[in-house]
């Protein structure tokens, strides 16, 4: 069902074998089931591109295990419905149901251990600094897709519904602390701007770096816009 790894030696001589497509399938119509239960901007789509980020980071990063990391990012935000509906914290969540779900799939019990310690470390808020490739490259990952133009997107779609778009007196937060609970144009400031620093590779930091220069020209224009025409409409 899964094709084997090489032993886990030195970094310069592991070369791990990728994951077959029934292994794929099964993982995506697994996290497909569950997140039908989420809400908002974690759903199928957001772990789709988050498994394409992983991959992609991957291909330079060869001391990672990209089955473990592929099913990581596969599962790693199936417990969103049971933080909606229980409060508990979704990537402990996700990764108990991860150490349930993976054995039938043919994971060894060690690898096993390894995606569900790299799923309970994705989370920005929780503030974990991972301790395996495969972790390192799964928060990368993640927080990729909360910026650019998509992570834009899902920043205003997710607000749209439970916060203001912006302190009217105050739009940019200069001279007030961001309230990202109360109004979404402030969640640039608490989270996204700072998502470059956070990054474990270097291929994640330069995409990061190019995303948010993206975002802060938006932002630009936004405030221009906010403020109004500087100069009277040509006649």
């Amino acid at each position: 069902m899964l094709q084997q790894d090489n032993q886990r030696e030195h970094a310069t001589e592991k070369v791990y074998c990728r994951m077959d497509q029934y292994c794929r399938d099964r993982l995506m119509a697994i996290a497909a089931s569950f997140l039908s239960r989420a809400t908002g901007c974690h759903r199928t789509d957001h772990t789709q591109r988050v498994v394409h980020n992983a991959l992609w980071l991957a291909e330079s990063t060869p001391e990672v295990n990209r089955q473990e990391l592929e099913a990581a990012a596969w599962l790693h935000d199936i417990g969103r419905g049971v933080e909606r509906e229980q409060g508990i914290d979704h990537a402990h969540a996700s990764a108990a149901l991860a150490a349930e779900l993976l054995p039938q799939l043919g994971f060894a019990a060690d690898a096993v251990a390894r995606i569900c310690d790299a799923i309970a470390a994705h989370r920005f808020s929780a503030g974990i600094v991972p301790t395996t490739p495969e972790g390192r490259l799964l928060q990368d990952a993640d927080r990729l897709d909360a910026l650019g133009a998509i992570g834009m997107a899902r920043t205003f779609v997710e607000g749209g519904a439970m916060r203001e778009l912006y302190h009217v007196e105050d739009p940019f937060a200069e001279a007030r602390t961001p309230d990202d609970d109360a109004y979404s144009l402030d969640h640039f400031f608490t989270k996204l701007l700072r998502l470059p620093a956070t990054m474990h590779t270097p291929a994640a930091r330069t995409e990061a770096e190019r995303r948010v220069a993206w975002m802060e020209a938006f932002l630009a224009e936004l405030k221009a816009e906010i403020a109004g025409p500087a100069t009277p409409p040509a006649v």
